[in-house]
């Protein structure tokens, strides 16, 4: 469990496929798994039934109820799957692979067509029974067990703006609980609210226990992201340290992207647009002699906001100056992995923004890399979900008054 530690931490947003970005905070946050997708039992059927029917449209009644589609589609996929395993069992050079073959149509060119994609019954059965192997049989079940119920949406993978790895639990299509890298889990109420408390006695040179709320905020329903989710969460904390009397309270941010791994596909190329929702959770920290610590925070969040391939680079626009909390109109542009290849600009004179929320003129600004994640079918990226951050730090040697202001900001977007 990371504790909470006073003053600056840099965070990196790390993107499935083992890309990297960032997310800057003035205040380290406990590691919180209260972070999940949207995505619920319900889409991944939609899933099964649609994709059924784009490779065998006479596998499911269109006048059928959802039931019955859906077992319509869980028998299509099953018969499929089982035709594949049982060519690759018998093998080419099988006397009965011919008989087999003819009296097991359309099956098998079901199961090819799902199996090898573009299908092309001229090539002949023995072309393609030639290239079935064990592996292969392994990386059909990756790409398309979710589609034939091999995997749900317990399955999802995020990352959170330390890069770390969640998985979630649904019952009955409701998110109870997340699991993180190390075996820790956290339960939800209905309504994204979670809180927890955590204990480490030994740790003398820190905090040795301390209470965590906080609650999630799910943000692909409401652009009908199909195969990945983004969002953010917003808690407070309190440390306890051994010999002090008073615990440490703080406020934290973190966001989060990801999607089922199966459906990741390259970036597209130059020209695609992909139109979306953008949120900027915005913390501010304060610290004086004569106040101690204290936190604040406001969302920012725009409709419109877009990711456009141009020039090689990969540029998302979200103008929160426009947001009911209004914030800076940000550009991020990437050119190159890294923070090095990343430009994150604020632009706009701030005048609607309250002044605890502004990253000031004379303060150090740092700007962390951004990566973007996409998702589709067949190689082609039809949404995207990103994520990065910015981080700006001031200190008046006057008065002694520190004013430290980060966000992640999250993207989800669709072609």
């Amino acid at each position: 469990m990371k504790k909470l530690t006073i003053l600056t931490s840099v965070l990196a947003l790390a993107a499935c496929g083992g890309g990297s970005g960032g997310g800057g905070v003035s205040v380290e946050p406990v590691k919180t798994t209260a972070v999940s997708f949207s995505v619920n039992q319900a889409r991944a059927d939609n899933t099964k039934i649609n994709y059924v029917l784009s490779k065998i449209p006479t596998a499911i009644d269109a006048n059928a109820t959802q039931q019955q589609k859906l077992a319509a589609a869980e028998t299509a996929l099953t018969n499929m799957r089982t035709t594949i395993q049982t060519l690759m069992d018998m093998g080419v050079n099988s006397p009965d692979l011919d008989t087999y073959v003819t009296d097991h149509q359309p099956d098998v060119n079901n199961a090819l067509a799902l199996f090898f994609h573009d299908y092309e019954p001229e090539q002949g059965i023995a072309y393609y029974i030639n290239q079935m192997t064990p592996d292969l049989l392994e990386s059909f079940d990756k790409s398309h067990g979710f589609v034939a119920g091999q995997m749900t949406p317990n399955d999802m993978v995020f990352y959170d703006d330390y890069g770390e790895v969640f998985t979630f639990n649904f019952v009955d299509g409701r998110l109870v609980s997340s699991t993180d890298s190390d075996g820790e889990t956290v339960t939800f109420s209905n309504d994204g609210k979670y809180s927890y408390s955590w204990s480490d006695p030994l740790n003398i040179y820190g905090a040795t226990s301390g209470d965590v709320d906080g609650q999630i905020s799910l943000l692909g329903n409401q652009i009908g992201l199909k195969y990945s989710d983004f969002g953010y969460d917003l808690y407070s904390a309190s440390e306890y340290w051994s010999g002090v009397d008073i615990p440490i309270n703080s406020v934290g941010a973190s966001g989060f992207i990801g999607g089922y791994i199966a459906k990741e596909v390259q970036k597209p190329d130059n020209g695609a647009v992909f139109t979306g929702v953008a949120a900027a959770p915005v913390i501010a920290h304060t610290y004086s002699e004569a106040e101690g610590d204290n936190f604040y925070s406001r969302v920012s969040k725009i409709d419109g906001a877009t990711l456009e391939m141009k020039n090689n680079q990969e540029i998302l626009t979200a103008n929160f100056s426009q947001a009911a909390n209004p914030w800076y109109d940000v550009v991020i542009t990437k050119s190159a992995p890294g923070i090095a290849g990343t430009v994150i600009d604020l632009n706009g004179d701030g005048s609607n923004i309250p002044d605890l929320y502004k990253i000031k003129s004379g303060m150090e600004s740092v700007s962390h890399a951004f990566d973007a994640i996409y998702y589709g079918d067949n190689g082609d990226a039809s949404e995207v979900v990103a994520g990065a951050g910015v981080y700006g730090t001031g200190i008046k040697s006057d008065t002694e008054y520190t004013h430290e202001v980060y966000s992640d900001i999250v993207f989800g977007g669709k072609r």
